[in-house]
């Protein structure tokens, strides 16, 4: 990227008077981040949980623990999701 390009960047978003959220100290996720984040909770819980699952059904000989660790999978990132972003700002927990 060219100085000039970088000047006209940083001059457009000076003008628009719209901080840039990544610079702020402390600033939460907005727009796709959130949406990213919150994809992240749930693959996380379906991979791990569906994981342990799985093995549990490959080394015991059933067939009922993977669709169960997948199930509590779901579950607990909806958890997790809705206990980390269903606060207001203020209360909001310090990671």
């Amino acid at each position: 990227m060219k100085d000039e390009e970088v000047t006209t960047v940083e001059a457009r978003r000076r003008k628009s008077g719209k901080p840039d959220a990544s610079l702020l100290p402390g600033s939460e996720p907005v727009g796709m981040e959130t949406g990213y984040r919150i994809l992240s909770y749930i693959a996380a819980g379906l991979l791990f949980y569906g994981g342990l699952g799985w093995l549990g059904d490959k080394f015991l000989g059933t067939s009922f623990l993977l669709p169960l660790g997948l199930i509590i999978g779901v579950v607990l990132a909806m958890y997790a999701i809705i206990r980390r972003f269903d606060q207001p700002p203020e209360t909001k927990p310090k990671n």
